[in-house]
């Protein structure tokens, strides 16, 4: 009798500690899509948001100051705010997803993310106008306006998330997935942008189209492609750093 109560004993053990096991490894299977998810949101929330900021500013600046402020003054102030909010929203970022993925490197983290987020936005910003101007004022090419668009900003969003990718990669002491982070980044912003684009332009938002500038097209189409690619960007590398760091 009392060798049968042990056996009992023994299995029941086995079979809690087998659980335990399987409960275990299910949440780290699961971890890795948790902060992929977790860090989709928080790249929208965080970048995104600061971006618009930035655009807004700086079409206060540009255009809404005094008729007697010099053009230096008007520049200095449109690039340079914009600038110092798309580095904080950066390092917000950059430290978010450190905490969000278990890297002890928070600092590091943060200066990359503003670092590689705030500078890489505003030059491609300025590339885009210069290249606007010449596709739509100039109209050197015989390209309708979704077109342009198209041609324009998934280029741009391809850029900008593979150097977000690669600033939070090279902030690892191991920088060997810095580059598998940017071009996973750079590949799934620029399809997000795309595929955002499309699907919206199929269902009637359409640049250029009657009564599209009342409805502000052009900036909403710009403003929900950018989260498609945020998202997509953000949830990638959020994957890739935590797969790397579960124990």
């Amino acid at each position: 009798m009392s060798e049968w109560i042990f056996a009992y004993n023994d299995h029941r053990v086995h079979l809690q500690q087998s659980n335990f096991l399987r409960e275990k490894n299910m949440a780290k299977s699961n971890r890795p899509f948790t902060s992929a998810v977790l860090a989709g949101l928080v790249t929208i929330l965080i970048l995104v948001t600061g971006w618009a900021a930035s655009v807004v500013v700086y079409s206060l600046f540009h255009g809404g100051l005094p008729a007697g402020a010099s053009s230096a003054t008007r520049f200095v102030l449109s690039i340079l705010v914009p600038l110092i909010i798309l580095l904080i929203s950066g390092a917000l970022w950059g430290r978010s997803m450190a905490r969000l993925t278990g890297n002890p490197e928070t600092r590091r983290m943060a200066w990359a993310g503003a670092l590689g987020w705030g500078p890489t936005v505003l030059v491609i910003g300025i590339v885009l106008r210069i290249l606007e101007a010449i596709m739509v004022t100039e109209q050197r090419f015989a390209l309708s306006p979704p077109v342009v668009f198209t041609v324009l900003f998934v280029p741009a969003a391809f850029i900008i998330t593979g150097a977000g990718g690669l600033a939070l990669g090279r902030a690892q002491r191991d920088t060997k997935p810095a580059w598998r982070l940017a071009l996973g980044s750079a590949v799934l912003g620029g399809l997000g942008f795309l595929i955002v684009n499309l699907i919206l332009h199929a269902s009637g938002w359409v640049i250029g189209a009657p009564g599209a500038a009342e409805h502000n097209t052009t900036m909403n189409l710009g403003v929900v492609s950018t989260v498609g690619a945020a998202g997509l960007a953000g949830g990638w590398i959020g994957w890739q750093l935590s797969s790397r760091r579960l124990p």
